[in-house]
């Protein structure tokens, strides 16, 4: 299979240019042949043989490509070393549970504290969850514990606890009840600042990473825009330019980037290491330390890199589907933003600027953004469409449009949310303002949000998806966006 690649790309300058983009993203060439490596030992799908194809042909000698797969082959071993077990029953002893997270979990029947972590138990070591009634005494998780009780498995990687004992284990630690205790916290002080206990949920949520409110929950997974409240690259992204902006005010650049850093790091620490939010804090922190030092950096290389340790920290974290969307559509954006810009400018050309009007002027600016905010949006619906209908085997719609806008309204709400926080310590009163106008900027989007058109409000569904259908079509939708990254880079 790679000598007919190889065939068809000597015949023009591609196979070179190919090599040349392997050459210049080495950390991303690598991070595709350990999650190469890694899928292999879950599941052997025909269609992996197409990526192992492809990646081969960024390689311009058999050496390098060897070297590369022989480091896949160590982690397929490592992945092969932490799969988990499969139960056929469930499992009664006494584990060790390592807790990672403490939240507030939400059912139509009652509330409860929703213990995340990995338990040891019976010479197997799986993440499983522990759910602890609001009226009983709860275990602080700022410890591991030695617990007594029975294990059950209820999917591939989903598997409750049901414990009967909890016994303190010495001299261990865990951020986790550190975490919950700050979370409601803040949640507790700036509910009085907000009269829409909605608009109050989402804020909360988009900063601290975890929404109570099952039917907002409910409405914007219903539009497909549940992405906007997991903390990603999105968010860090928000907030690294907001402190950017407020640092550089006073601050030389380098010793901004070190305090910014230094922020970063606290608020991953405050919201905790899910999947997601470990890849957008590993980009901005490689960002921030190659403005440190004078480095050059990519944003392919670097997702590389965010791949590599997150899959170097746990291989199973691959089928976490959080893991797949947030890598999936950030190479959208990388591959395919630009190429879409690019082909949107074409198809609606714009006069120059210079020879309009004022209004005129203005009219075009917003007409560059809404091309922009379209290509930002077709590049990630077109790479993740097939994706999700695998993934949920629907696909709404009305995410095509309110993508548009939705995330840049919540955006703007955070911007000013952020900035009322900032200053909440110092001056109460001009925040009391500031929280009031994001108050009644946000609340009509959550009512939109909750009475989408009705003539409008269609899903696609789907019974089923090949597997490898899915993988081809997406690997040669990235591929095609990586030959015109490298057509468009020589221009």
């Amino acid at each position: 299979m790679r000598a007919l690649f190889t065939k068809l790309l000597m015949k023009s300058s591609l196979h070179k240019s190919l090599c040349d983009f392997g050459e210049k993203h080495p950390a991303f060439c690598l991070g595709i042949h350990l999650l190469l490596g890694v899928c292999l030992c879950l599941s052997f799908q025909p269609s992996y043989l197409l990526i192992w194809a492809v990646l081969s042909l960024f390689h311009n000698s058999w050496r390098r490509f060897l070297f590369y797969q022989l480091l896949a082959l160590l982690f397929f071993l490592y992945a092969h070393s932490t799969v988990n077990t499969k139960l056929n029953s469930p499992s009664f002893g006494t584990g060790t549970f390592k807790i990672h997270s403490l939240s507030l979990s939400h059912s139509p029947f009652q509330r409860s504290y929703l213990y995340k972590g990995d338990i040891e138990i019976n010479g197997l070591k799986v993440p499983c969850k522990v759910y602890s009634k609001m009226d009983a005494l709860r275990p602080k998780a700022d410890c591991d514990y030695r617990v007594e009780g029975k294990l059950t498995q209820k999917g591939d990687d989903h598997f409750i606890f049901k414990p009967t004992s909890w016994e303190k284990i010495g001299n261990t630690f865990s951020f986790a009840e550190m975490r919950f205790q700050m979370k409601e916290s803040l949640r507790a002080w700036i509910k009085p600042y907000f009269t829409s206990s909605r608009v109050h949920a989402l804020l909360s949520a988009l900063f601290t990473g975890h929404l109570e409110d099952v039917i907002l929950k409910h409405d914007f997974g219903r539009l497909g825009l549940q992405h906007i409240l997991a903390i990603s690259g999105f968010h860090f992204a928000l907030i690294a330019s907001f402190f950017a902006c407020l640092f550089s005010l006073f601050l030389p650049q380098r010793i901004a980037s070190i305090f910014l850093l230094v922020l970063t790091s606290l608020y991953f620490l405050f919201v905790g290491p899910a999947p997601s939010i470990m890849r957008a804090w590993i980009a901005i922190s490689l960002f921030l330390l190659a403005r440190i030092f004078y480095l050059k950096t990519t944003g392919i290389n670097v997702l590389g890199v965010a791949l590599i340790i997150e899959m170097a920290l746990n291989p199973q974290v691959v089928k976490n589907v959080g893991f797949q969307l947030s890598f999936l559509a950030t190479l959208a954006i990388l591959l395919l933003f630009q190429p879409l810009l690019q082909f949107l400018r074409r198809l609606f050309p714009t006069p120059p600027v210079y020879r309009l009007s004022f209004l005129a002027q203005h009219r075009v600016l917003i007409a560059q953004l809404l091309i922009q905010l379209c290509a930002l949006n077709f590049s990630v619906a077109v790479v993740t469409f097939l994706p999700l209908l695998f993934l949920f085997n629907k696909f709404p719609l009305l995410s095509l449009l309110y993508n548009l806008f939705v995330p840049t309204w919540i955006g703007l709400s955070l911007l000013f949310f952020l900035l009322g926080l900032t200053l909440l310590p110092l001056f109460p009163y001009l925040s009391k303002w500031i929280f009031a106008l994001v108050n009644v900027c946000t609340d009509p989007l959550l009512a939109l949000l909750s009475s989408p058109p009705t003539l409008l409000d269609r899903t696609l569904w789907v019974s089923s998806l090949p597997q490898d259908l899915v993988v081809i079509i997406t690997v040669m939708l990235l591929f095609f966006g990586i030959i015109k990254t490298i057509r468009l880079a020589k221009f």
